[in-house]
């Protein structure tokens, strides 16, 4: 538990009454950060992080860019079927200078890694980035010291082949983006809350040990570990703790360690 203290104390000031008006302004006009209209050929939300020329570090700060992260993450959690089929990341270094390099400290690679390996109750599947040029290498290796194996195997260091765009074209052309003036809407994301399709039913089955009675147990246990830490402040019910199990494979001590990470008082 010393990690999940640390990351909560570390950025409390980041995320502590964070609201999509706060940072609205900046996730539309800067387009730093988007999300694919569609899902990919195996039913996975699709993140774009322009992290080259696009992005002006002055303008949009990179803790602005955690808190944006932040909430996309809220917004994505809520759907079922991204608990189950999980996400896919794209970074997108074209244009990639020093301006971008210098904002891309020590700090921000370690805390947006220990979000995603630590704390992020969402699975993702895979990490792409592409279009890097050759001071890319400045970047990697500020990410490389935080990377954990589970991850790495799925980061791509993507050269752009044409087998490689016609796969993943929406991934390299990324114009089928949300319209980010519905930013605080469900309508923007497509949100299908509540719904999963009978194959997805399926995939939580033989991925996630998902059975009815496997996710009765894992509720149960889970909301007793909880029950037991007064210093948590969380949702108490059933959706809420779902969403925790299922990254976790409906292990309970595994989501206990995601809750407390996130929701200390």
């Amino acid at each position: 538990m010393k990690s999940a203290a640390a990351f909560r104390k570390e950025n409390a000031n980041l995320l502590h009454g964070l609201i999509i008006e706060q940072i609205k302004e900046k996730f539309l006009n800067s387009n730093v950060v988007n999300v694919l209209k569609n899902c990919d050929q195996h039913g996975r939300r699709v993140l774009i992080v322009n992290c080259g020329g696009s992005w002006d570090p002055s303008y949009v700060s990179t803790d602005d860019v955690f808190r944006i992260l932040y909430l996309v993450h809220i917004a994505a959690q809520l759907e079922p079927e991204t608990q189950v089929r999980g996400a896919v990341v794209v970074m997108d270094f074209e244009g990639l200078s020093m301006k971008q390099v210098t904002a891309l400290t020590p700090t921000f690679s370690k805390r947006l890694l220990t979000f995603i390996q630590d704390a992020m109750p969402i699975r993702l599947k895979e990490l792409h980035f592409v279009k890097q040029p050759f001071i890319f290498k400045l970047v990697w290796t500020l990410f490389k010291p935080f990377v954990r194996e589970k991850l790495n195997k799925r980061m791509f260091h993507v050269v752009l082949t044409n087998n490689y765009i016609n796969l993943h074209s929406p991934y390299v052309e990324h114009n089928n983006t949300i319209n980010m003036s519905k930013a605080n809407s469900e309508e923007a994301f497509n949100i299908r809350i509540g719904y999963m399709r009978p194959e997805t039913i399926e995939l939580a089955k033989n991925e996630l040990r998902e059975t009815p009675e496997v996710k009765q147990t894992a509720i149960m246990e889970l909301r007793q570990l909880l029950h037991a830490c007064p210093d948590l402040h969380y949702k108490d019910d059933d959706e809420f703790l779902i969403i925790f199990l299922r990254t976790c494979h409906f292990y309970p001590e595994s989501a206990f360690e995601k809750v407390s990470q996130m929701y200390a008082k």
